[in-house]
């Protein structure tokens, strides 16, 4: 994840979004960490427990 953000951030993105679930506390954790927030559902999914993530590149220090 770490090379991700540095890519993103090289190539001048603003943000990296993702989606998990929920149940998949090891990985949500890591992105918590990482400093990923929840943000607004991007997509329309089935499945029930699936979180919606956000690393804004253009305030993340590290």
């Amino acid at each position: 994840m770490e090379y991700i953000i540095k890519a993103g951030k090289e190539l001048d993105y603003d943000v990296i979004v993702l989606d998990t679930f929920s149940h998949l506390g090891r990985a949500v954790d890591l992105y918590y960490k990482l400093g990923f927030k929840e943000i607004k559902e991007y997509y329309n999914s089935p499945i029930k427990d699936v979180i919606y993530l956000g690393l804004d590149l253009k305030n993340k220090s590290k």
